[in-house]
């Protein structure tokens, strides 16, 4: 009898830790970026009283993790696209005091109603993730664009770099194509520049300026009257 009484006990306790759902992988289904909630599909099996083993139901309203603070004044963003890897989390109460700010009933302890995404959960890495590691650097990356940060240097690698406001230098410029600017361009260093410079404002350079083999500072000319004049910088 006592024997019994312990297998039911074990049976009982198994079937209601099954209830309990903690974390799980998953993948994006759909992802609704004015409400930042998503439909998610969590990739693993349930298994049933009769050993029959199912997917586990798609999850929809789940409120997705974004890197944020200062108020959301300070935010990473970036898009979360249909089939995308995450990983579910489920909250140990009810969230939808937290989500909606009102007293529920639901009283539903580790639920899957409970749950949480976080995108960027994949089978493997990336190649941007490899080479990472291997330069010890931040990457950010999409599709040809690339941002990388490492021990004493930034590197952007992209078709095209725009920029709205201003740009200060204290160093040198140095380029191999065109620089072109709607506002003014201020050096404090030397600018090298293999293209040509196109400025909607003024330029301002503190040392010389040579285009081809000509020297603005060292340049003369001569007026109507065949006097020699230094153009003063």
């Amino acid at each position: 009898m006592l024997q019994e009484f312990v297998e039911q006990l074990g049976k009982n306790t198994e079937s209601a830790i099954r209830e309990i759902h903690t974390a799980m992988p998953g993948k994006v289904i759909a992802f609704d970026s004015a409400k930042g909630t998503a439909s998610v599909q969590p990739i693993m099996k349930f298994k049933k009283p009769d050993g029959e083993m199912i997917d586990y139901p798609q999850l929809t309203g789940v409120p997705v993790v974004f890197p944020q603070a200062l108020s959301q004044q300070a935010t990473v963003a970036y898009p979360v696209k249909e089939g995308d890897g995450c990983l579910i989390i489920v909250a140990e109460q009810s969230i939808d005091y937290w989500m909606y700010g009102q007293e529920t009933n639901t009283d539903l302890a580790f639920d899957l109603t409970n749950a949480i995404c976080i995108p960027g959960l994949f089978r493997q890495p990336s190649a941007l993730v490899q080479e990472a590691c291997r330069k010890n650097a931040i990457i950010i990356g999409v599709q040809e664009t690339k941002l990388s940060v490492g021990q004493g240097y930034i590197e952007i690698s992209a078709p095209e770099v725009r920029m709205s406001g201003n740009l200060t230098v204290s160093g040198n410029i140095d380029s191999g194509g065109n620089l072109s600017a709607v506002g003014a361009v201020s050096a404090g260093g030397s600018a090298e520049i293999g293209g040509s410079v196109s400025a909607g404002g003024g330029v301002s350079a503190n040392g010389d300026v040579t285009a081809g083999s000509i020297s603005l500072k060292n340049h003369t000319h001569r007026d109507g009257r065949n006097d020699v004049t230094t153009i003063p910088l």
